[in-house]
């Protein structure tokens, strides 16, 4: 899709897209998450990596 999108420009020129992972508490990664951040890290796709908390559970509660 993106090389349809970007006319023959590099994708690392125009990134026109992102990701975005979450970490589910307490700092565990779901396999299915795992296997795409590694199949995705190889195309240059800007990511963001987000730490989720539980309420109570690893977090404080106030």
């Amino acid at each position: 899709m993106s090389d349809v999108l970007l006319d023959g420009r590099r994708y690392e020129d125009y990134p026109i897209y992102s990701l975005g992972y979450s970490i589910c508490s307490p700092l565990h990664w779901t396999k299915i998450a795992s296997e795409l951040f590694i199949i995705s890290a190889g195309y240059s796709v800007p990511v963001t990596i987000n730490s989720e908390i539980m309420l109570g559970g690893s977090s404080p509660v106030t």
